[in-house]
Formats: C-alpha cells, structure tokens, sequence
C-alpha cells in the first residue's frame, strides 16, 4: 500500500519591497524546506506589480502547489488585548463584538474581526482576549492579487504572529525559559514588535521605520544611488565604522520607540523585557548588535527563522545563508495548517 503524499505548506510574504515564498513538506516532526526564493518588486502600486512578480517568483523557484498562507500588517490591521469574565463560548462571540466596538477605528461592517483567549484566571475570573480587526477591502484585494497570480489564499495570518510562530518554533524552550522577550523584525517600511512571555505574545505593534530608511540615509549622505547603498550596508569593508556612524540616527530612533514600547508594557504586566531577538535583513549590519547592546543595556541576540528546518539538498547552502534572515514571517506561515 502506497504512502501517504507529505503534504506541502506554502508561506508567502508580500512586503512593500519584496517578496518571499518557502515550500515546506511535513513528514511526522520533520520538516523540510523543498522551494525558497525571494523577488524584488518594481516601483509601482502592488496592483500592477505583484501578480506578474509572484508569477516570476513561483516559476524561478519550481513551487507547483497553489494553496498559499499569507499575511498582513500596517494601518489596515488593529490589534488590541482586552479582559473579559470568564464565560461560555456561546457567549463570548457576542461579547468580542461588542467589545470591539470600543477598540477598532473601523466601521464594523467594514473589517474582518477574529479573536483568540490568550489565558483564565481563575482566581480572578478574567481571561485576557486577543482581538484582530482588518479592513475587509484590503483583505479582499490582496486575495484578487494573489488569485491573479494563479495561487490560492489558504490561511490569513497576521506578520507579527507568523513572527512569534516562527520564533517559538526555532527557538528551544530551554534557551526562552520563562524570561519575557522582545521580538524585532526589520522589513523595508516598518518593524514588527512583539512581547511574549512563554508560548504567548502580550504586545504588537508596527514601529514605522525600516530597511528603506537606512537606505535613504546612506544615499542622502553619500550622495550615492540605491544599488551602492544596498552594497554598502551589505559588504562595507574597511567603511564599516563609516556606515554605522551614518546609520546610528535611524537606530536611536528605533531604540527610542522600543523603550516607549517596553515602558508602556512594564507599567500594564509590572515586569520588564529581558531579552530582545532580532530578524531581517538589516541585523547583519556589521557592528549593529553591539551598537544595540551599548545603547540599551540590554542583551540583543540574532535568532534563525529556518534553523528547525531541513534543507533539500538541492538548494545551495550558500544561496539560503544569504537570505535565512529575511524568512521570519514566511517560516511562521508555513507553519499553520
């Protein structure tokens, strides 16, 4: 008798500079990244730009499943945490509804709203509420884009949870033990923030700075294109020193709004962050984690996105050590079912 066919998970990120898609195959505990890939975007509306780039994508990559997991972020997602008494499930879809009337800025005929039970305290009675609200034409829009491309939209997640879903599953308990930790990941536009403790995320939030903006600084500095800036923040040589320096007024700000961040989450739980993970492409900056360690007091640490992974063989190493960094939203996604 034939096997059972692993079945293959797809995450795909749209980013406002780039996208990422990684095939994974499921076999009992093991899993194995098959495709991976990542497509520059053009300039242009993500209307006229993404169908024709996933496309491209899709086809340099080899993936020939169309069931997608895909997420979102920015203005068009609000995230809030709420208490409410401990009640029957019967109960509690009326009562989210009525409570998000008080947290979202949309109308509610407007917005797709989910929810999750985060923790019950017994004791208390209370149990903490996780609610997500995204504008329903974004979402519907995203899906005729991706649709163009000839994929199909399984799972909708939020960037900031596949995020966490990642962390948590490359990152052994052990390591994580019971210390609250801070997640950053650095896309092109904005960087995602999560503080969890455990196997629980009690704080989002999108900070808008990101990738971009250290190009930007680099180029208006320099008085160099984009191609050199990319370079340079890549492989900066003996400029190293130079480059950080340049860049160092974009990571204060950074640093600024994550102690905003950590300050507002201290005065809600009564305990600090202990630990802060970074992710994306900018961590590889030489000289940035020490510059954040000096800068904060704090203990900032690199963490791999594809590390639970296995690797077909077919896939250079090289290749993958390249871009493994950038992967933390699209492993999260490859990971729900």
């Amino acid at each position: 008798m034939a096997g059972k066919k692993n079945k293959k998970h797809i995450g795909l990120d749209i980013g406002s500079s780039s996208l990422k898609i990684m095939e994974v195959s499921s076999d009992k505990e093991v899993r194995t990244i098959e495709n991976i890939g990542v497509q520059e975007l053009p300039a242009g509306p993500l209307e006229e730009t993404l169908p024709s780039s996933l496309k491209t994508l899709i086809e340099n990559t080899g993936i020939t499943a169309k069931e997608v997991n895909i997420s979102i972020s920015g203005s068009a997602v609000v995230v809030r945490f709420v208490e409410l008494p401990i009640m029957q499930p019967s109960e509690l879809s009326q009562a989210v509804s009525y409570e998000a009337e008080k947290y979202m800025p949309f109308d509610m005929n407007e917005i797709i709203l989910d929810y999750a039970v985060l923790e019950k305290d017994q004791a208390s009675k209370k149990m903490k509420i996780i609610l997500v609200g995204a504008k329903k034409d974004f979402v519907e829009k995203r899906i005729k884009l991706i649709e163009e491309a000839g994929l199909a939209p399984n799972i909708i997640d939020v960037d900031s949870f596949a995020i966490f879903n990642s962390f948590i599953n490359n990152v052994n308990r052990e390591e994580r033990g019971s210390k609250t930790v801070a997640l950053l990941n650095m896309g092109a536009h904005l960087t995602s923030m999560i503080i969890a403790s455990g196997d629980v995320p009690w704080m989002v939030r999108d900070i808008n700075l990101g990738d971009a903006d250290l190009t930007q600084v680099l180029k208006e500095k320099l008085d160099i294109d984009t191609e050199e800036a990319e370079r340079l923040k890549e492989n900066p040589g003996e400029r190293a020193s130079e480059i950080l320096g340049i860049l160092m007024g974009i990571f204060q700000k950074l640093i600024d709004e994550v102690r905003l961040s950590f300050n507002y989450y201290e005065n809600q739980y009564g305990k600090g962050v202990d630990e802060v993970y970074v992710s994306g492409g900018s961590i590889k900056i030489e000289g940035l984690i020490p510059f954040l360690k000096e800068s904060t007091g704090m203990e900032f640490k690199q963490w791999d996105p594809l590390s639970s992974f296995t690797v077909n063989p077919k896939i250079p190493q090289g290749k993958l050590d390249k871009i493994r960094s950038l992967f933390a939203v699209c492993s999260g996604l490859t990971l729900r079912k």
